[in-house]
This record gives structure tokens, C-alpha cells and sequence, in this order.
């Protein structure tokens, strides 16, 4: 964050101005310590005060049994998942972790793992205890080990469509012919007419769709087995859907939210629908992956099964509209997770799918703050970028 000293204001006393210039003292210049200082207090949303003085939230607590998700990051190895003989030996290598792992950290208990990866990292992720967890963290036959943390949905407020003689236009020039837009967010409304017009060009059909799902092992078919191509094409429009969140065949939003589909018609809905609405790129065909769960919020393990699923697809483009405003940190492990998501999203560039993540146009700077909503006038514009937009070389800000 760049903080802008703002200059002070010197008032200039005449020698005529009698008894009323002693009064005017000049006043103090607002220093970067002084805005530094205010920002810290304005930031410390819904904290307590002890003593009078505001308190920083301590790192999260957990009880030895209290159950938590974490992934399990084996080496710094990736496959690439055209070579089955790679694929083999990670997931051999994961094998011989969890069988150490067993051994040695979970009290006689299995390993359950819910999900296993292999093109954007080597690991997986599983549900153990606290205790259980702080007890791999210590063994080293893994190269790190993290809390899988979840984030949640963040509105969507831009475009670069224009209002023009009283019709919604795009103004671009590009219109998304035969790209693939995977939106990684709560699930579309399928059956909504801003979907229903086919691409003229589309490059995602029911018969390639078919073709990847023999050659390739996508984490939808591991989440659900026996997926046929039935199951996960919707239409020309759709070509993809899956519910990653709550691990079933119908990627719709339900009774959830509509934020999927308004992100979706967004980037791609369809024109002649209506005349103040359309999409950046209307010909651009929708990859619908539901990472949500009913019960709330999307978990980075689940993310992770769709993006490893959008390079298999050939996804041109990922929109993550989801964040935690002030972030995530993994106070136990000195930030593992930060580090693998950097490694992550730069995986999901090199394979040429770019990412656009909400940089947090849900967080305004003054809100739940210590002074009841208000902004301080010494420094009364800035805000917190969200997590996880802010890694990846890869990663354009939505």
C-alpha cells in the first residue's frame, strides 16, 4: 500500500491582523507516520478494545480435535497430463507419503484423501484433525503442508460494454468467437435465455468434449464416478458444467445465489436478448464450475480440481470473482500457502489459461470500521486488495 503524505497548511498572519492573529498557529504537517497510524486503526474492523486501546485478532484457534482441511503438497513436482507414466509416479509418490503420513501422524486412523493432484502440484487434500495436522507438519516426507483456507463471493461491478443510442454495445472490436470462458464462481442459471443462442464458431463440441474425456483423467470424474459426456454437456452455449462444491453432476446455482450467472452473462452472454444487456464476448462459449458448497464459501481444494480441469479443457480464460479482502495467512507454517498458490497460478498461466481474479470491489475503505463507518480525513481513499487476485504472473485484476 503507497500512502501520499498530504502537505500542511500554513496560515500567514499579517502584522495588522491585532489580537485575532494570536489565535492562528500554523498546523502541524500530516506526516506518513501520523497516516500510517490512522490507517492501522481504521483497518482493525470490529476489533475489541482492552484497556482502551484497540487489539489486533490473534491467529485462529483450533482444539487438538477440531477438524480441518489442509492440502498435502508432496514435492515440487507436476505432470504433464498427456504423459500417463508421469501421472503414475506422483501419484505413487503421494501414495508412499500417505503411508507414511498413516505411520506416523494419525493415530492409527486412514488418511482419507478427497482429492488428488498432479498438473498444478503434487498432493492432495484431506480432512484430519488439528492435532493430526500440526503432527504431518513436523514429518518429512511432504514438502509442506498447508490449511486449506475458503473464500467467498465477491459482486462484480465492470464491463466494457456501452450504452449507445439507448442499446447496450460492445466496443471492443472482439466478440470471443471460439474462445472458452470458465467461470469459476457459484454456479449458472443454465436455462436462462442469455445463454440459450449457440456460438456461430464454437470450439468446445459434444464430441471433442468426449474425445478429452478419453484421454484424459479429469477430477470431475474422480469427484463423481461413471460421469459420461451426458452428464457434463449442457449445450453449444455450455459445454461444460459440474458442481466441484458439493460434489455432484448438476453445476446450477439452485436457490443459492444468482452471481454466477449475472458474472457469466457478463463475459459472455449472448446479444439480441435484450437491449440493455449483453456480454463482453457474446460468441465465447461458458465453462460452468460450480466451486461453491451450499453451506458457503469455495475451498481452495475444490478450486483446485476445476483449474486442474480448465487446462485438460483447454479453457482460454478462468474468472474467479471470489477473495478474502484482508487475505489469508497460514500462521503455523510461515505461509506455505501463499507459496504454493504463487506457484499454482503461475502453472495455470504457463499452460496458457489466463486468470482473472477479483481484486476486492467488495470492500469499501470505511466499512465495520473502529469509528463508525467513517473515513479519516487524513487519509480518507485507499483499500485492501483481495486475496488470492494479488499472485501469479498470470493473473490479470477483474
Amino acid at each position: 500500500m503507497v500512502l501520499a503524505a498530504l502537505p500542511g497548511t500554513v496560515f500567514a498572519v499579517s502584522d495588522t491582523a491585532g489580537e485575532a492573529s494570536a489565535s492562528l498557529t500554523p498546523m502541524e504537517e500530516t506526516s506518513l507516520d501520523d497516516i500510517a497510524s490512522d490507517v492501522a486503526k481504521q483497518v482493525l474492523r470490529g476489533n475489541r478494545e482492552k484497556d482502551g486501546k484497540l487489539e489486533i485478532e490473534s491467529a485462529p484457534e483450533y482444539d487438538e480435535n477440531d477438524e480441518v482441511e489442509i492440502i498435502v503438497v508432496v514435492d515440487d513436482a507436476t505432470a504433464d497430463p498427456n504423459s500417463r507414466s508421469q501421472i503414475r509416479a506422483l501419484l505413487r509418490r503421494q501414495d508412499q507419503a500417505a503411508a507414511k503420513i498413516y505411520a506416523k501422524a494419525m493415530d492409527g486412523k486412514r488418511v482419507e484423501r478427497e482429492h488428488q493432484y498432479t498438473t498444478l502440484l503434487n498432493g492432495f487434500s484431506a480432512t484430519v484433525t488439528y492435532g493430526q495436522y500440526k503432527k504431518i507438519r513436523e514429518l518429512d516426507c511432504v514438502e509442506s503442508v498447508f490449511l486449506s483456507p475458503t473464500f467467498e463471493l465477491i459482486p462484480t461491478t465492470a464491463n466494457s460494454n456501452q450504452m449507445i443510442g439507448g442499446g447496450l454495445y460492445n466496443t471492443t472490436g472482439f466478440n470471443g468467437e471460439g474462445m472458452t470462458i470458465a467461470i469459476l464462481d457459484i454456479g449458472v442459471d443454465m436455462s436462462h435465455e442469455i445463454f440459450k443462442k449457440a456460438p456461430e464458431s464454437p470450439s468446445l463440441t459434444q464430441e471433442k468434449l468426449q474425445s478429452l474425456l478419453e484421454q484424459y483423467d479429469f477430477q470431475a470424474e474422480d469427484i463423481v464416478s461413471g460421469l459420461s459426456v451426458s452428464d457434463l454437456y449442457n449445450s453449444a452455449k455450455i459445454p461444460f458444467q459440474f458442481d466441484y462444491g458439493d460434489k455432484d453432476k448438476d453445476g446450477a446455482p439452485g436457490t443459492k445465489s444468482n452471481h454466477g450467472t449475472h458474472v457469466a452473462s457478463t463475459a459472455a452472454g449472448n446479444t439480441g436478448v435484450n437491449d440493455a444487456v449483453m456480454g463482453v464476448a457474446p460468441q465465447a462459449q461458458i465453462l460452468n464450475m460450480n466451486v461453491f458448497k451450499s453451506s458457503g464459501g469455495a475451498a481452495y481444494s475444490d478450486i483446485l480440481c476445476a483449474l486442474e480441469d480448465c487446462i485438460l479443457l483447454g479453457a482460454d480464460v478462468a474468472n474467479l470473482s471470489l477473495g478474502s479482502d484482508c487475505g489469508y495467512i497460514d500462521y503455523d507454517t510461515e505461509d506455505e500457502w501463499t507459496k504454493n498458490l504463487l506457484a499454482v497460478f503461475q502453472r495455470v498461466g504457463e499452460s496458457g489459461v489466463s486468470l482473472a481474479v477479483a481484486a476486492g470491489n467488495a470492500y469499501s475503505a470505511a466499512y465495520g470500521d473502529a469509528f463508525g463507518g467513517k473515513a479519516l480525513a487524513s487519509n480518507p481513499d485507499y483499500g485492501l486488495v483481495s486475496e488470492p487476485s494479488t499472485y501469479g504472473e498470470s493473473l490479470s485484476v477483474a
